[in-house]
């Protein structure tokens, strides 16, 4: 009888501790990019010789988009990746992140396409010093706050302290909330939903595959992040003054 209970007892505990473990909740949350940012639609603008080819180079950009899922783990690790890509044959674009993995310790190793090449790059969230707006505004249903940063040149962020998550997509990291939308020179990023799901093998494994992936890049060549922007500020200029030029 002893014996029968030691072990019910062992089968008692066993039972509590796989249930802590499955109760583990991730939040996920749900990004979509598009390729319609005001500097490309104002571009597209001055280089259309009338409203109606404006409008339809428009469609044309708009059709491409990538949407992301960001996992953020209990541990402090969180990943971004791309869920589903679609692209428009008929429109080039500069790139866009295919993945980020941000530590709790403010360093983050991402990975983007730039003319259709694979950008390895790493980060502390640390050097950003943002410089966050007292003015709040609402989109989407969440109030938000206006953020940016002389690191990214260009770049503007909207985040709610509604959900508080220092976590974010691509290299947006360490804001105090939930990043709800940002705009680069290139493109629009919108949140589209928020979640937290129990943990699962499945989802574990997603975490697994891309600690690994982070460490396996270790000895390959990256770049410092700040390299990378200054990459697509001078791109960006290019742009600009080709347009400017046919202008005249």
């Amino acid at each position: 009888m002893k014996t029968l209970l030691i072990l019910l007892l062992i089968v008692f505990c066993l039972g509590e501790s796989q249930a802590q473990v499955s109760n583990n909740e991730i939040i996920v949350a749900k990004y979509e990019m598009t390729f319609n940012s005001p500097l490309i639609s104002e571009m597209v603008r001055k280089s259309a010789p009338s409203p109606d080819v404006f409008a339809s180079a428009m469609n044309e950009i708009e059709k491409t988009k990538v949407w992301y899922k960001l996992y953020v783990f209990e541990d402090g690790f969180s990943t971004y990746t791309i869920d589903t890509l679609f692209t428009n044959k008929k429109v080039s674009i500069l790139g866009y992140p295919t993945i980020t993995n941000y530590q709790k310790d403010s360093l983050l190793y991402g990975e983007e396409l730039l003319f259709n090449d694979i950008v390895r790059y790493t980060a502390n969230s640390n050097d950003y010093h943002w410089i966050i707006a007292d003015s709040i505004i609402s989109i989407n249903g969440y109030n938000c706050h206006f953020a940016q940063s002389s690191y990214f040149p260009g770049l503007k962020v909207w985040f709610t302290t509604d959900v508080m998550l220092n976590h974010g997509p691509a290299y947006i990291q360490g804001l105090p909330g939930l990043i709800v939308k940002f705009e680069t020179d290139f493109d629009v990023t919108n949140l589209l939903s928020i979640q937290k799901v129990p943990s699962t093998d499945e989802l574990e494994k997603i975490k697994d595959t891309n600690v690994m992936r982070s460490a396996q890049d270790d000895k390959k060549r990256k770049i410092d992040l700040s390299v990378l922007i200054k990459r697509k500020s001078q791109f960006k200029n290019q742009i600009q003054k080709s347009v400017e030029s046919s202008k005249k």
